[in-house]
């Protein structure tokens, strides 16, 4: 978790206005506070999964993402917008490894 945690962190740090953290386990969120658009936000999930890809015979990674967008001025608590993530990552991971899901208001 420690090489997923430090390769999310670097990717956040590279982005203006983007912030990562770990929820706990194997779970971790990065919050774009500017990316409304879908394609945009699309391009940014592609290039997590490349940032986490990694090849090892003893060490097997998958990823999947759960994407919640919202309009900033769409009134929404931090408990749903977590909620929203997480059902558009069950989405994600019922359709494979590797890939990305949007939760639609």
């Amino acid at each position: 978790m420690e090489e997923v945690a430090l390769r999310l962190q670097t990717f956040a740090n590279a982005h203006p206005n983007a912030l990562a953290f770990r929820l706990g386990g194997d779970e971790f969120v990065i919050h774009f506070s500017h990316a409304s658009d879908i394609k945009k936000m699309s391009r940014l999930a592609e290039q997590v999964l490349e940032n986490l890809t990694i090849w090892d015979a003893n060490y097997q990674l998958s990823t999947s993402i759960g994407i919640a967008m919202y309009p900033g001025d769409y009134a929404i608590t931090l408990k749903t917008l977590l909620k929203n993530a997480d059902y558009a990552l069950n989405l994600a991971k019922a359709s494979g490894k590797n890939t990305y899901k949007f939760f639609e208001l």
